[in-house]
């Protein structure tokens, strides 16, 4: 309940003045789930496991289109702004009744976080800042929510594992996001991105190549990376989209634990750190509304043969 007032509260002190343009949504609020066990014919629950997460976003004032960094971007055309709050759980395979896997070395970890976002448009280009503030371990109570899921939704058995997980650590990540389309045509284009991440939790870089079939907007207003709240009232959006890459990881604290402690239960030489993560995606948005269900499949974290599935549902409304 804590983390629910705090994430209002800045919601509401980080609200700037606007001035009225009747082609333009103001606000908007997106809410999103990813799970494996919303894949239905696998019974995996490993890995990334499940991710809840709520994100209010706002719109710069008309006059104002390069916000407090837009000396970075003079190129800017508009940008707006978001906040968010989730949380994450990650597991090794676990046995049937519970238990972990003696087979699988992955740690349990959980990870609760809020993160700031500001994202700017560049003539159909986007490039977003960030920063994720929160804390891992039993304190993010990733493991009480799963196995409150396993014990009153899904009717699996409670995971054991959560009491040996990574101890309780504050963590910081610094983001970075960027992306255009190279090819266009009507009804398809392809696009690249690339984020990355540098911190005490994830230090990352993942560039991808993506493909859209469809009606789609520009990717920086596009609901392809979630930027729906530059597009206008009126903007429609359906289209399948295709894409994947590689995530170069330095270090991932959810595996390896607290970088400054060398506390790691797994040796450089067993983790996988060069992921090639996939996705498919089916993206509609009608004027306020915005629904999307992506696939994901990437390469394992301990050995690049071992293939993990989840699946990702996010939905937003838009408003004034």
């Amino acid at each position: 309940m804590k983390w629910v007032l705090v994430f209002t509260g800045l919601c509401m002190f980080g609200m700037p003045g606007f001035s009225q343009n009747k082609d333009m949504y103001r606000y908007e609020v997106e809410l999103g789930t990813d799970n494996d066990f919303l894949i239905l014919y696998t019974a995996t629950d490993r890995y990334y496991t499940y991710g809840l997460n709520g994100t209010f976003k706002w719109r710069s004032n008309k006059e104002d289109k390069q916000g407090f960094l837009g000396r970075l971007f003079p190129n800017t055309t508009s940008y707006y702004e978001s906040l968010g709050i989730s949380i994450e759980a990650y597991t090794p395979n676990y046995l049937p009744d519970g238990s972990p896997d003696p087979n699988d070395d992955r740690p349990y970890s959980g990870w609760s976080y809020i993160d700031y976002k500001i994202t700017y448009e560049l003539q159909g280009a986007f490039i977003q800042l960030g920063a994720d503030v929160g804390i891992m371990g039993p304190d993010s109570k990733a493991g009480d929510v799963q196995n409150w899921f396993h014990r009153t939704i899904s009717n699996d058995p409670e995971l054991s594992g959560w009491e040996d997980q990574l101890p309780n650590q504050i963590g910081i990540n610094i983001r970075a996001a960027a992306g255009n389309s190279f090819l266009s045509a009507p009804w398809f284009d392809a696009f690249y991105t690339i984020d990355a991440s540098i911190g005490n939790i994830l230090i990352y870089a993942q560039p991808k190549i993506g493909l859209r079939f469809g009606k789609f907007d520009l990717l920086s207003k596009s609901i392809s990376q979630n930027h729906q709240l530059l597009g206008t009232t009126k903007k429609v959006e359906y289209f399948f989209e295709l894409g994947g890459g590689f995530r170069f990881s330095a270090y991932n604290a959810t595996l390896q634990g607290n970088i400054f402690e060398n506390s790691s239960l797994l040796s450089q030489e067993e983790i996988n750190n060069a992921i090639f993560h996939s996705q498919m995606a089916i993206n509609l948005l009608y004027k306020r509304f915005s629904a999307k269900v992506v696939y994901h499949l990437s390469t394992g974290e301990l050995s690049s043969v071992d293939t993990h599935r989840y699946a990702e549902l996010k939905v937003g409304y838009r408003f004034n």
